[in-house]
Order: structure tokens, then sequence, then C-alpha cells
């Protein structure tokens, strides 16, 4: 399913930049975005878990309750 798509593209992601396995976190950050067009939606997401890495020092190791609908996606990136 779509949200699936989302929340494997997290892990994926977040498995380049780092071993996955080898972090531990429970923090959940809540993650809203909207977009024209179904690849941008795409790219916005994933721009989300690299700017929070970047900026806070969060990584998304996954996502959860991922919801998508026309332009949007929402759901929660699970640290």
């Amino acid at each position: 399913t779509l949200p699936d798509l989302y929340a494997e593209a997290v892990t994926a992601l977040a498995d380049v930049i780092v071993d996955v396995a080898s972090v531990g976190s429970s923090e959940r950050r809540a993650v809203e975005i909207e977009r024209d067009d179904e690849e941008a939606l795409l790219v916005a997401w994933l721009t989300e878990v690299i700017y929070l890495y970047e900026t806070e020092g969060f990584l998304a190791r996954g996502a959860e309750d991922v919801e998508c609908w026309e332009g949007h996606v929402r759901g929660a990136f699970v640290g």
C-alpha cells in the first residue's frame, strides 16, 4: 500500500545513513507534508528525515501511523 511504501522508504533511508540496528530510541515526531504531486510528496517526506537528522540529531528509523491522501502524507517518525 502507499502508506507502507512511505514507512519503508524512511527505514531504507535511515539504513543508508547509519546501521539502524545500532541506534536505539523511543522518540516519535509527528510529520505532515503537502505537495502538488506524488513524486514531490515522497521527496519532501524523505527530505524531512534528513533535515531532522542534520539539524536535531534525530534519526527516524521508521514511520508509524502513516496516512496518505491526495497530495498529503501524515505519520510519525520513530527514532
